[in-house]
């Protein structure tokens, strides 16, 4: 990704388009703004330091968009690309099935990890016992799972600007929802009593 963006650098113009949306391109910025890819692609392969199997994946995947990103920004800003007359009905499809077969993915995989702080929901209930670890990680499957369903389900709804907005509040829903869940799973475990547990 580095040499991508130095061979490409001095072909670019000095504001390059980095956002786009129905009307065209919607935020441009410095040309320096290509090299932000590599350092987050540094970040995500040497951060956590992590050897499970699906950590790994998790790093690669991210790796990957970024690649992915980095390649439409300079193709844009090299004339090769034309993202402004680009169909965002059909970006968003992708974004979706995306987003919604992710969480369908990690969510089955969710049950399956054993009590650690790199993967699964980690939440300083959760952690209080084995028990709760498991209850946790299995309800948050459950809830990732169906918001994954209702997410590419809502490819086929026809009113494409509430749908960004429902999709926005599944997504916080199956981020906050096992939270709330595991600390209720706390208080009712320890009757009430005590400061909420830390890391």
């Amino acid at each position: 990704m580095l040499f991508a963006d130095l061979a490409c650098f001095f072909f670019l113009p000095m504001e390059i388009a980095v956002q786009w949306d129905e009307c065209g391109i919607s935020n441009t910025a410095s040309r320096w703004m290509v090299f932000v890819f590599p350092l987050f692609a540094i970040f995500f392969a040497l951060y956590p330091k992590n050897n499970t199997r699906t950590s790994q994946w998790i790093r690669l995947i991210l790796i990957l968009v970024l690649f992915g990103c980095e390649w439409m920004v300079l193709l844009n800003g090299l004339g090769f690309l034309n993202l402004a007359v680009m169909d965002f009905r059909f970006v968003r499809a992708v974004l979706f099935l995306a987003a919604g077969g992710l969480l369908i993915f990690f969510g089955n995989r969710l049950p399956k990890y054993t009590k650690n702080f790199y993967t699964g929901v980690k939440t300083p209930w959760a952690y209080a016992n084995d028990d709760l670890w498991i209850k946790t990680q299995r309800f948050a499957g459950k809830i990732w799972v169906v918001s994954g369903f209702v997410i590419i389900l809502l490819l086929f709804v026809p009113f494409f600007k509430a749908v960004d907005t429902v999709v926005l509040f599944v997504l916080l829903t199956a981020f906050y929802l096992p939270r709330i869940y595991s600390k209720k799973l706390w208080e009712q475990s320890s009757k009430g009593q005590g400061d909420s547990p830390s890391l």
